[in-house]
């Protein structure tokens, strides 16, 4: 016979001190006395290899298959449910990824015509495209009008000493300058995209996501980009060989917070590793069209 389903359905599990439950909250009320290292299954000693699970109050039997509320797959191992998250292919480029959490399946959304799609796979009007105001993560990249926020601040060099240079610790917005040394030249600014970037990794210790470097300690940690401007970012996914606007993930790629994407906010599947490169503008008048 099966187990009871009904006897887990109480708020306060009775419970017998001479048996070990297959899981925590078992009602062990009715179990017989187990010995020689078995577990109670709410009835019967058994193995821990044939302890049932628990989900929601009902009893999964081993080996058994459950899918959660969060669409996460699970099985039953020896009394405990060992889940994966749920996970969808890459869609095309300009699409983002949507999982129904009520049937648990997979599809590919795109904005509307008269939308602009956003990198962390928001919609928003055509409109707020290079109006000024940041709307999200990279409506105004790459525009020509100055969108409406401080230009972040990075430290410069520690001046030599004796030297006119500003006192230590001054710090310099990345967008106006460039430490000068007594009896140096300044730096040559070069227009370029830096190397592709990628410093850290899902699954490294302690992480939460991927999240790869701003503008500001780019240039600190690489001297990048000296006596220029930092104008532009590209964030492209390792994992799936796309754009990162591409991905389907919800995350930032912009110069001031660099690439962020957090677990927590595409649960239940986790991100996938990203690179970032930037492209440092020598402020000549060729501006783009």
């Amino acid at each position: 016979p099966t187990p009871n389903t009904n006897l887990h359905k109480t708020d306060a599990p009775a419970l017998n001190p001479h048996v070990m439950p297959c899981f925590e909250g078992l009602d062990t009320s009715q179990c017989p006395n187990c010995t020689g290292g078995l577990y109670c299954d709410g009835l019967h000693c058994v193995k821990k290899a044939d302890c049932t699970c628990q989900y929601k109050n009902k009893i999964i039997m081993k080996t058994d298959i459950v899918t959660t509320d969060t669409c996460e797959t699970c099985q039953c191992y020896s009394g405990e449910l060992r889940c994966v998250p749920k996970s969808c292919p890459a869609c095309a480029s300009g699409e983002t990824k949507v999982v129904n959490m009520t049937t648990c399946s997979c599809s590919c959304k795109s904005c509307d015509a008269n939308q602009f799609r956003c990198g962390n796979g928001q919609c928003i009007s055509s409109s707020s495209r290079c109006d000024g105001v940041i709307d999200c993560d990279n409506d105004e990249v790459g525009c020509l009008v100055q969108p409406h926020f401080t230009p972040p601040m990075i430290p410069t060099l520690s001046p030599q000493a004796g030297s006119h240079a500003p006192p230590n610790h001054q710090t310099t917005p990345f967008h106006d300058g460039h430490v000068a040394i007594t009896h140096t030249k300044h730096p040559v600014c070069r227009p370029r995209w830096s190397d592709w970037m990628n410093t850290h990794h899902p699954g490294d210790p302690g992480s939460t996501g991927d999240h790869e470097p701003s503008a500001a300690e780019f240039a600190a940690n690489y001297h990048f980009c000296n006596g220029g401007n930092i104008t532009k970012v590209e964030c492209y996914s390792v994992s799936m060989e796309a754009p990162a606007e591409s991905s389907g993930e919800i995350l930032v790629c912009t110069p001031s917070k660099g690439l962020v994407c957090d677990d927590s906010d595409n649960f239940p599947i986790p991100c996938g590793d990203y690179k970032i490169r930037y492209y440092c503008d020598c402020g000549t008048s060729n501006h783009r069209k």
